[in-house]
């Protein structure tokens, strides 16, 4: 289920910086990953989430989601980074992957339980970047790296 709803803000996200004056339509791709960590079976779910979105104008957004959710509901933990930047694709292969290199970013932000701190304020946010290349799947919306 909030593999679902990433999804879907996902989406209503790139479809918002189409019709906000973005030349083109957006590429999402995503990645979700759920586990639990030893002590914590029956408690608590940690959820690993990639969501990339592909500008036509070269520039992309990366977030990245740490959630540590009880299985009550009650969330834990919400870590988000977001980054901004160039990025380059190459073509796509019959499998319908194609390699995404991104550069470093411009820009970005961090929420932690819901303190945001900009780029712009702490330069250091954007040295935690280390994702420099993704394979996606055109098809299925998926990052597979």
């Amino acid at each position: 289920m909030k593999k679902l709803i990433a999804t879907g803000l996902a989406v209503v996200c790139a479809m918002s910086m189409v019709a906000c004056g973005k030349s083109g339509a957006a590429e999402v791709y995503t990645a979700e990953v759920d586990s639990v960590e030893a002590g914590y079976e029956g408690d608590c779910v940690n959820t690993d989430q990639d969501i990339l979105v592909l500008n036509a104008d070269g520039t992309y957004t990366l977030t990245h989601g740490f959630y540590v959710n009880q299985i009550s509901g009650i969330v834990v933990a919400n870590i988000k980074n977001v980054y901004n930047g160039k990025y380059t694709a190459g073509e796509v292969n019959a499998d319908g992957q194609k390699e995404i290199k991104l550069e470093a970013p411009t820009s970005g932000y961090t929420n932690m339980n819901g303190t945001v701190t900009q780029s712009s304020e702490d330069a250091s946010i954007l040295e935690d970047f280390d994702a420099t290349s993704f394979t996606v799947n055109v098809n299925t919306g998926a990052i597979e790296q």
